[in-house]
């Protein structure tokens, strides 16, 4: 219940930060858990705009 309290609340469940950036595959990760390569953050949000663009959306 702990956990799941958490993420519902939009906390992280590990650290309890509410900072998330998203990864390559769409996935909303915690910034101080897991941060980015430097990179990662603006190719992710670079990518979704060549996907729609690729299946003709």
């Amino acid at each position: 219940m702990y956990w799941a309290s958490r993420t519902a609340a939009g906390l992280c469940p590990c650290c309890e930060g509410a900072d998330f950036w998203t990864n390559l595959a769409g996935e909303k990760v915690c910034r101080r858990c897991n941060p980015p390569v430097p990179g990662a953050e603006k190719a992710a949000t670079e990518k979704k705009p060549q996907e729609d663009k690729e299946q003709g959306k």
